[in-house]
C-alpha cells in the first residue's frame, strides 16, 4: 500500500474540528460501569469514578433487560488523567461503546459518542480493537449516523487498517462501510481515497462517488475541483457526464452554504463544468429559498451564468409547477439549452395535463419532432 504515503493534509475535516470544539465547551462523558455482573465491574467503577470531584452520575436505560447502568461526566482533571494513561484496554473500550450506543436517546448522547470518537482518533488504536468496537456497535443497535461517523473517523486517522478491513468485512456490510470510510479517507488522504475509489467496480463507484466528493471537500474544495477537472480531461468527450460536477456543487452547498458555492462556481473557468456547477447551485437554492433564488436570477446579466441558473431553478420546480417552468425556460437565451429545458418541462406538463400541453406545444415554436420527446412517443 505504498500509495497511502501522500503529502500532509491541507486542513482538518469538519468532524475533527467539531469534536475539538465540543470537548472545549463541555466535559467529555466517560462510561464508568459494566452492565450486570461483568468481570472487573467494581474495579472499573473504583478506577474511573473514585475521587472525581464534580462528576455527575446519570441513570441510563440499557437495551439489555431494561437494567440501568451508571455513567460519569468527568471534570477536566479526570479527562487529563485519562489521556495521560494511554489507550483503553478491550474491556474499557467495550464499556465505552455500550455507553455511546445505549445512551443515544439522551441529551448527553453526542458528548458520549464524541468520547468514543476520541478513542478512535488515538494513534495507538489497533485494528482488532476498532473492528471489535464496530461489531459491538452493530450488536447494540447503533444508528446509521453513528456507524458513519465511526467509519469516517477510523479511516481518516487509521487509513491502512480501515482499508485492510475492506478485505475482511462481511459482504453484507461491505458496501455501506466502503461508502462511510471513503469520505473519511478522502478528508485526510485525498490521493489514497482516489486510488481506492478507482480500484472499485464501476457500479459501486457510481453509487459512492458523492462520498468521495464529500471527503475531498472536507479536505479542501480546490482538491475536489481539481479532481473533477482532471477526470474530465481523461474522459472522451462523448463519455463525459455532468453528474460529477453536479454532485460536487451540491456537496459544496451542504458543507459551505449557498453564497460560498456561488462564489466558487463563479471562480471556475468558462466551459461546461462551470455551467454544471452554476446550474446545480441554483437547483439547490431554488428548493431551499425559491424567492431569494429568483431575485438573484433576475439580477444576473443575460448570458451563460443566467441561463444555467434558470436551468437549475427549473430542475428544482418542474415537477410541482410545469406550466411555470415552461415560462422560465422561455427566458433562456441559448437556443440549444432553451429547447432542452422546454422539452424537459413540456414532458412533465404533458404528464400533468395532456390537453393543455398539446395546446402549448402548438405555439411553442419547437420543431415538430420534439413532440415525440415531450410525449414519450405517444
Amino acid at each position: 500500500m505504498d500509495w497511502l504515503m501522500i503529502p500532509p493534509v491541507m486542513k482538518r475535516s469538519p468532524i475533527v474540528l467539531g469534536a475539538q470544539g465540543l470537548v472545549a465547551v463541555a466535559a467529555v462523558v466517560w462510561v464508568a460501569l459494566w452492565i450486570g455482573g461483568e468481570r472487573g465491574r467494581e474495579a472499573q467503577e473504583g478506577a474511573w469514578l473514585a475521587g472525581g470531584k464534580g462528576s455527575v452520575r446519570l441513570g441510563v436505560v440499557s437495551a439489555v433487560g431494561e437494567e440501568p447502568f451508571t455513567k460519569a461526566l468527568p471534570t477536566k482533571t479526570d479527562r487529563e488523567r485519562e489521556l495521560a494513561r494511554g489507550r483503553l484496554d478491550d474491556g474499557e473500550m467495550d464499556a465505552l461503546v455500550r455507553g455511546a450506543v445505549l445512551s443515544k436517546e439522551t441529551p448527553e448522547s453526542e458528548a458520549i459518542f464524541e468520547r468514543l470518537l476520541d478513542e478512535v482518533r488515538r494513534p495507538g488504536l489497533g485494528k482488532e480493537q476498532a473492528v471489535a468496537a464496530r461489531a459491538r456497535m452493530l450488536q447494540l443497535g447503533a444508528s446509521a449516523k453513528q456507524l458513519r461517523q465511526f467509519d469516517y473517523v477510523w479511516a481518516a486517522f487509521h487509513p491502512e487498517a480501515s482499508i485492510a478491513y475492506l478485505e475482511e468485512i462481511p459482504e453484507e456490510q461491505r458496501r455501506q462501510f466502503t461508502k462511510n470510510m471513503l469520505a473519511g479517507l478522502a478528508s485526510e488522504n485525498p490521493q489514497a481515497a482516489i486510488k481506492l475509489f478507482h480500484s472499485l467496480e464501476e457500479e459501486l463507484r457510481d453509487e459512492i462517488r458523492p462520498s468521495l466528493l464529500e471527503g475531498l471537500v472536507d479536505n479542501d474544495p480546490r482538491v475536489a475541483t481539481e479532481y473533477i477537472f482532471e477526470a474530465q480531461e481523461e474522459t472522451a468527450p462523448e463519455d463525459r457526464s455532468w453528474r460529477s460536477m453536479d454532485q460536487l456543487a451540491r456537496e459544496m452547498e451542504r458543507e459551505q452554504g449557498v453564497q460560498a458555492t456561488l462564489d466558487w462556481a463563479d471562480s471556475l473557468p468558462e466551459g461546461s463544468l462551470r455551467g454544471n456547477a452554476w446550474s446545480a447551485a441554483y437547483a439547490v437554492w431554488g428548493i431551499k429559498d425559491p424567492l431569494a433564488a429568483l431575485n438573484s436570477i433576475n439580477a444576473l446579466a443575460e448570458g451563460g451564468d443566467r441561463n444555467q441558473a434558470i436551468n437549475g431553478f427549473i430542475s428544482a420546480h418542474v415537477q410541482e409547477d410545469a406550466e411555470r417552468a415552461l415560462q422560465w425556460a422561455g427566458q433562456i437565451t441559448s437556443p440549444p439549452m432553451r429547447e432542452a429545458a422546454l422539452i424537459r418541462a413540456g414532458r412533465q406538463y404533458y404528464v400533468q395535463d395532456p390537453e393543455a400541453a398539446s395546446q402549448w406545444f402548438a405555439s411553442s415554436g419547437l420543431r415538430e419532432e420534439a413532440w415525440v420527446e415531450v410525449t414519450g412517443g405517444k
